[in-house]
Order: structure tokens, then C-alpha cells, then sequence
């Protein structure tokens, strides 16, 4: 779900109108991407679309989800946090920060494991 202010523009003008469509447009090449597991070309659609519409919480979360699939938790905490501070009822971000929670915390787990068995 892609945020329907710009950032760029007064959101009545073409131009904003544009901005958004050419957003959209981005973003969906992000998801399709991000679907087939494509993660670097995936963010950088969804970066692209930050620059067009820096409000686009679905592009933060979806963000949030590539450096998940990396195990980039801290990173991926960063994302999330931003897009639900942008859309606090976006349908799966209280989702995605809890499966960070618990794939986030059994991977320090381990690793604190592994350090102290060293």
C-alpha cells in the first residue's frame, strides 16, 4: 500500500499526480521483485519510491522485510519503526516487527551462545 501524500509537490497539482503514479508504477516493480527474492533490485525500487514520496510507509516496510530476509535485524527494526510511525493501522507492520522480536531475539541468542562457549 503505497502512501498517497507526496512529498514533492501540492497533492492537487499534475505534477504531484504524476509523482505518485511514477511512485506506484516503482513500487509495484519493487514488490514483483521482492517476490521473486530479487532483494537488491527490490530496495532499490522501494528507495526510488522513497525519493519520490518520502511518506510511503509500505515502501519502509517493505524495506524492513528485505533486511529481515538478509538478517539485518537492527537494520530492519530501523524500517519498520519508520512505517508505522508513517501509518501506525498498516495491515502487517505489527506483524513484521513481532516476527523481528522473536527471529531477532533468537539470533542474539545464539550468537551470545556461541561467543561464550569460545
Amino acid at each position: 500500500m503505497l502512501s498517497q501524500q507526496s512529498s514533492v509537490s501540492a497533492p492537487g497539482t499534475r505534477a504531484a499526480k504524476d509523482m505518485r503514479a511514477e511512485a506506484q508504477r516503482i513500487f509495484q516493480e519493487g514488490q514483483t521483485e521482492l517476490n521473486r527474492g530479487e532483494l537488491e533490485a527490490a530496495e532499490a525500487a522501494f528507495r526510488r519510491v522513497l525519493k519520490l514520496d518520502a511518506s510511503s510507509a509500505s515502501a519502509h516496510a517493505n524495506l524492513g522485510v528485505i533486511e529481515m530476509r538478509r538478517k539485518q535485524w537492527d537494520k530492519a527494526l530501523l524500517e519498520l519503526h519508520r512505517a508505522e510511525r508513517l501509518d501506525p493501522r498498516m495491515i502487517g507492520i505489527h506483524l513484521n516487527i513481532g516476527l523481528w522480536n522473536s527471529e531477532g531475539r533468537t539470533t542474539r541468542r545464539q550468537l551470545r551462545l556461541r561467543i561464550g562457549r569460545q
